[in-house]
């Protein structure tokens, strides 16, 4: 039962993250139709609206952009938990990882929620918020949302993953790179934790 009510709030949750930016850019939209009273069509609403997400690019090199992108990023984990553990600062506890386990056990699930997940975080995260709010407000609130696991060591990560994905983001304006990498990082760190 507990599985069921984590995965309803989750997709829940990243019904949100999508939804919440398609509204508020819609409102915008309209708002500034009233003002200018141009006559803009809904067609001309989502042709902006894809560009401004940085969802107009996408190429077979977005996607080796975004691999290498994972690889730096686990590259950047493995020195993170290197230093947490020479200092003794993780506290990613057992029954995290167990969790983790159980939820991998069903690969469908599993997938399709890491898969959704990435692109729902990236979508709100870095391309709504980083673009609103800059780099590092942003990055505070991604680590915050980590906050459930329980786990300072998370939400470190977080911060550290979010920061790296807001400045591609800012550099790059290409949503399909931080969405391939961001999924990838997540991939590999979850099969790391479950092999290890």
């Amino acid at each position: 039962m507990d599985f069921i009510n984590k995965f309803f709030f989750g997709f829940i949750f990243l019904v949100l993250m999508f939804g919440l930016p398609i509204l508020y850019e819609y409102w915008k939209f309209r708002k500034e139709i009233k003002e200018t009273k141009e006559n803009r069509t809904k067609i001309k609403f989502w042709k902006s609206f894809f560009e401004m997400f940085g969802l107009t690019k996408f190429t077979w090199k977005t996607l080796l952009w975004g691999f290498l992108l994972s690889l730096a990023l686990i590259a950047i984990n493995i020195l993170f938990v290197s230093l947490s553990s020479l200092f003794s600062f993780n506290d990613l506890s057992n029954s995290t990882v167990n969790q983790i386990k159980n939820f991998a056990a069903m690969p469908i699930f599993f997938s399709i929620f890491l898969l959704l997940s990435a692109i729902a975080e990236e979508f709100f995260f870095r391309s709504f918020l980083t673009t609103y709010l800059g780099v590092w407000i942003s990055t505070i609130f991604f680590a915050i949302m980590h906050f459930t696991y329980g786990s300072y060591f998370e939400i470190v990560g977080a911060f550290i993953l979010g920061l790296v994905l807001a400045l591609v983001w800012k550099k790059k304006k290409n949503f399909y790179i931080i969405a391939v990498a961001h999924f990838l990082q997540n991939l590999y760190a979850i099969l790391f934790m479950i092999l290890y």
